[in-house]
């Protein structure tokens, strides 16, 4: 069954059960399409539909409508009233409000790559980070086996490089879109405050593999490398990964300067972000301990209220 089947059984939430859903984590995605709200669960694999009582389609009368519900749903805005919103934003203003979308593809990563400067310097500590096409870029230059599998996997799943280093093959659990995914052992929380006594060991976390390119490059360097039984996939230490990182920023040119592991866990963190995945999923994901950690990325949309301004009147 392909993805675009799966997705198509569209579910139908009312909205007190549309903003539990939220609040507990288990939406990843809110977008205004239009008229309507469209929303996506955990594993990007079932959608919906905002629907009113009776159960029929949840219609407004403009997309600025639409994004304000979606802030209301979230939580992060005053209470808002359609009667009060007179006017609907001139269309070519609303072409330069950026599009946070649920499918692939749909996304305007030259607004991004444009913003991105802005960005980091209203935000001194939002950490750098590459958009997709920058991340294409460099997988289109690394000709070396295991570091390309290496950046692919960092790019996919945003471990840590110690995580990415102790994953084995029986991490990965391949199937298809549906149900593919990889289990990292979380080898690193920062603690904030005094630490415990007793402290638990972190607890290994599951990303999900949704990308079928991404789940055959798996298979392939498995099958190719044939490693055994509960033996890492990679054969690099640290000192390597250091060292073949270095070689590979002599040929690259990165607007946020020299290339790092951690720069493609930030990488995947914000590209989550932008494609509308929630803070709580992608602490769980990142394997943050506190929540902290994770809402530094949230500042990269710090800047993306000009669909809240729309409509005001001075």
């Amino acid at each position: 069954m392909t993805m675009d089947r799966a997705i198509s059984k569209t579910l139908h939430w009312k909205m007190p059960q549309l903003k539990r859903a939220v609040k507990s984590g288990d939406v990843v995605g809110l977008a205004a399409k239009i008229d309507h709200i469209e929303f996506l669960l955990t594993g990007g694999i079932k959608r919906g539909v905002l629907v009113k009582s009776d159960g029929t389609l949840k219609t407004f009368k403009s997309e600025l409508l639409a994004w304000e519900a979606i802030e209301n749903i979230k939580g992060d805005s005053l209470e808002w009233s359609a009667e009060k919103i007179r006017f609907s934003p001139p269309p070519i203003l609303r072409r330069e409000t950026p599009e946070i979308s649920l499918e692939p593809g749909r996304l305007d990563w030259s607004y991004w790559l444009e913003r991105r400067p802005l960005v980091l310097e209203l935000n001194q500590d939002v950490p750098k980070y590459l958009m997709l096409p920058e991340v294409h870029t460099v997988l289109h230059h690394v000709k070396d086996l295991e570091l390309h599998f290496l950046i692919d996997t960092l790019w996919h799943t945003g471990a840590r490089i110690s995580e990415a280093l102790s994953l084995t093959r029986e991490s990965f659990t391949l199937d298809t879109t549906h149900n593919s995914y990889v289990v990292i052992q979380t080898l690193k929380q920062k603690v904030r405050g005094r630490p415990k006594k007793e402290d638990k060991s972190a607890k290994p976390r599951l990303v999900e593999i949704v990308d079928p390119a991404y789940i055959e490059a798996v298979k392939r360097y498995i099958a190719t490398q044939k490693p055994a039984k509960g033996v890492p996939i990679f054969t690099m230490d640290r000192h390597n990964v250091s060292y073949r990182f270095k070689t590979l920023n002599k040929i690259l040119d990165l607007p946020v300067g020299k290339l790092t592991p951690h720069t493609l866990r930030h990488s995947f963190a914000v590209n989550a972000l932008i494609q509308g995945r929630s803070s709580s999923v992608i602490q769980r994901w990142l394997g943050h301990r506190s929540s902290e950690s994770t809402q530094v990325y949230l500042k990269v949309l710090s800047g993306e209220t000009g669909h809240l301004m729309y409509g005001m009147q001075f």
